[in-house]
């Protein structure tokens, strides 16, 4: 929070400049067209391990500069540290522990690549950071890229596995996506309003303080469920699931304000500004 979330914020910035992504979207593209054209024929699929799993492991490898030979050792490192989110966490904490040392020892042997042999990539960028002489020390450093990849990877899975699933149970959007391909990106916006990976974010209160009425001692733990903030019949009329429709409310899966999930620089800019 304050000034050292400022100070990262301003350190991590530059690897998010456009250049580095805008460049991968063909890329990007080639990839979704290689997967689905392994099970196209068959007329079915089993979306999460065929499609989302290797498309979100294997486009943050690209992201980051690294081959994807071994996107699915990576996707279970992913996987196994996001146990420490579930509601079994404290009985998985062994996994939990396993999947971030693998991860940590993979991120380490990529940040000593790229110093003993520089790349013009996202990832030197990130090793390269400096601003005002300030750089990201080991560890942050280090976190960093362990974060890139298990957030990269958990939460596009999971995004992807859940707008399918919304798709589904709303099969007259799903053919109105295909008749009219240029709702893609609103398609995108809609399925995060109302599908969101996190549904609950998690606090503890930094005081003593009342919410609804009812009292919240400094140090007790709030879960908030966030979901309800694109999809509150309360304050939006009709929150049913439409991409046709240009009026939608904004959700907030990226966050919002200064903790605004790193983009461009352009955006950071339009943000502060």
């Amino acid at each position: 929070e304050g000034a050292e979330h400022v100070r990262l914020r301003k350190l991590v910035n530059p690897a998010f400049s456009s250049r580095h992504v805008e460049g991968l979207v063909p890329k990007f593209q080639e990839l979704a067209n290689e997967l689905i054209d392994s099970f196209v024929d068959d007329g079915h699929c089993e979306f999460m391990h065929q499609f989302s799993e290797p498309y979100a492991t294997r486009v943050i490898c690209r992201l980051l500069g690294v081959d994807d030979s071994n996107w699915e050792e990576l996707a279970l490192y992913a996987e196994k540290m996001s146990l420490a989110l579930s509601i079994a966490a404290k009985e998985r904490l062994d996994e939990v522990e396993w999947g971030l040392a693998q991860m940590g020892a993979y991120a380490d042997g990529l940040i000593a690549e790229r110093r003993a042999a520089p790349h013009d990539d996202f990832l030197q960028t990130l090793v390269d950071a400096n601003e005002d002489g300030d750089r990201l020390t080991d560890e942050e450093l280090r976190d960093t890229v362990i974060l890139l990849f298990q957030g990269g990877i958990d939460t596009t899975r999971n995004q992807l596995g859940l707008g399918i699933d919304l798709f589904i149970r709303h099969p007259d959007q799903w053919r109105l996506l295909g008749q009219h391909p240029e709702y893609a990106a609103n398609a995108v916006e809609e399925v995060m309003r109302s599908r969101p990976t996190t549904t609950w974010v998690t606090r503890e209160a930094a005081e003593d303080c009342e919410i609804d009425g009812i009292a919240v001692p400094k140090g007790t733990t709030i879960h908030l469920f966030t979901e309800s903030s694109g999809t509150d019949t309360r304050t939006f009329a009709d929150p049913s699931f439409d991409i046709a429709s240009g009026e939608r409310p904004k959700h907030f899966g990226f966050g919002g304000g200064r903790h605004y999930c790193p983009r461009s620089e352009e955006h950071t800019a339009e943000l502060q500004s």
